[in-house]
């Protein structure tokens, strides 16, 4: 599980500035890159021990392990545009949820039965409940059975949602 303080730790070793910034209410945080400079823009009315707050910073760190060029949404683009743009979020938060919530970590948590819930999840990987049911349905598109342990399976193919299946033994 990546604490904050790991999720810092990363930013400055890839010499990513980061701020904290007033910030339209419904924009949570930016990234922005160019040739000479990387940064986060965090909006400085967040709690910065919130899920939210660390939900939205590993997103945008995502930015810059997936993005190439400018992806910034404006307000005239042409559909392709706003198609690339698209891509580039999906991207970002594909990585952000592999990183945060590592697919074996999250089996493993089920099969020690410390977590039942998506509250549960998003609780224990401190992340915003939406962030766990997009990391679901990224591990949905890979396959929608994940095998627990010898008799459960985690069932992914109803979304939102989600159960364990407790396989009979013969």
């Amino acid at each position: 599980m990546q604490q904050l303080h790991d999720i810092k730790d990363l930013i400055k070793n890839c010499k990513i500035k980061l701020f904290h910034s007033p910030l339209p209410t419904n924009v949570g945080g930016t990234f922005y890159s160019d040739n000479t400079v990387s940064m986060i823009i965090m909006n400085n009315n967040l709690d910065t021990s919130s899920a939210k707050y660390k939900t939205i910073l590993i997103e945008e760190l995502g930015h810059y392990f997936t993005s190439v060029g400018d992806n910034t949404p404006k307000k005239h683009l042409s559909y392709s545009q706003k198609l690339r743009i698209d891509k580039s979020e999906e991207q970002a938060i594909r990585w952000a949820c592999n990183y945060a919530i590592p697919d074996l970590d999250l089996l493993n948590q089920i099969k020690e039965n410390k977590m039942r819930t998506i509250q549960d999840i998003a609780e224990h990987y401190n992340v915003t409940t939406e962030f766990v049911q997009q990391k679901l349905e990224f591990m949905n598109r890979v396959q929608c059975n994940w095998n627990i342990d010898e008799t459960r399976t985690l069932v992914l193919s109803s979304l939102p949602s989600v159960y364990i299946y407790n396989r009979m033994e013969d």
